[in-house]
């Protein structure tokens, strides 16, 4: 058996789930045909980057099924504890079985994620043959200041309401610290995405939140149901840029530029 081609640090969401079902338990051992003619698409997503948006508008479809971040640990263990399912394989069954509309199964998914259920064995043998639709900010930037503050926060969505927004503090290090991890994760999405050949459709959030229609053309096209339609008014999620977002970005690109111009006069110095 070979080794994942990808190397990676092994998430919190493997290791839980590991543990819970044991090492004998994950790898996949299914050979049914159930599921051959299901379709399946992962929104692919880093935090903060719109993804519930996105999937919030391919659920007001109304033929397309409604998703979720379906592998989290504590999503996966809860759920089997429910059910009494003993492996992995049963959990993606029961989990297809209940998410599906259509003939149609849809999950959010991070990268480590992806990874996981390619390493045991559930991509392909359950979920089989899988499209990919990534979504991904060309203002890294915000997307990593939503995040320092959603972490502080606790409000992760539109319609939630912050625990406490006075906790809410400026931090240039958590900023540096996410905007590369959002990278990170971007390029091993791509990475993954070139190793396996795989069939996915790459979606820029801002160019998506001016032309939500247009591009749910274009996503119709690629899951090859053309009739599909939206309804984006129905859509709860919203935009969460307010003016703290605004003042921690400013803040920060001030704040990079100034500790680059120090580097550069400490590079000369050293000369």
């Amino acid at each position: 058996m070979h080794k994942f081609p990808i190397n990676y640090e092994i998430s919190d969401h493997e290791t839980e789930i590991v543990n819970f079902f044991g090492k004998d338990h994950v790898v996949s051992s299914s050979s049914s045909t159930e599921f051959d003619d299901l379709e399946n698409v992962f929104i692919c997503f880093t935090n903060r980057c719109g993804s519930n948006y996105l999937a919030e508008v391919i659920e007001s479809t109304d033929y397309l099924p409604s998703s979720g971040e379906f592998f989290n640990w504590d999503t996966v263990i809860d759920n089997s504890k429910e059910a009494s399912l003993k492996s992995l394989d049963a959990f993606c069954e029961k989990l297809i079985h209940h998410r599906k509309k259509n003939n149609i199964f849809i999950s959010k998914i991070g990268y480590l994620q992806l990874f996981m259920l390619s390493k045991f064995g559930q991509i392909p043998n359950i979920i089989n043959n899988p499209k990919f639709i990534w979504i991904r900010r060309n203002d890294v930037v915000s997307q990593a200041v939503s995040l320092v503050i959603a972490n502080q926060t606790k409000q992760w969505t539109s319609f939630q309401q912050p625990v406490d927004e006075k906790k809410a503090e400026y931090k240039y290090d958590e900023i540096m610290t996410s905007i590369n991890e959002i990278i990170r994760a971007n390029v091993m999405f791509e990475n993954y995405f070139k190793l396996f050949n795989a069939n996915y459709l790459s979606i820029v959030y801002e160019d998506f939140c001016e032309q939500p229609l247009e591009h749910m053309d274009h996503i119709s096209k690629f899951l090859q149901h053309d009739d599909i339609k939206p309804d984006v008014a129905a859509v709860r999620t919203e935009i969460q840029r307010n003016a703290l977002n605004e003042e921690f970005k400013a803040r920060f690109l001030e704040d990079i530029k100034g500790s680059f111009t120090l580097d550069r006069l400490s590079l000369i110095d050293t000369v």
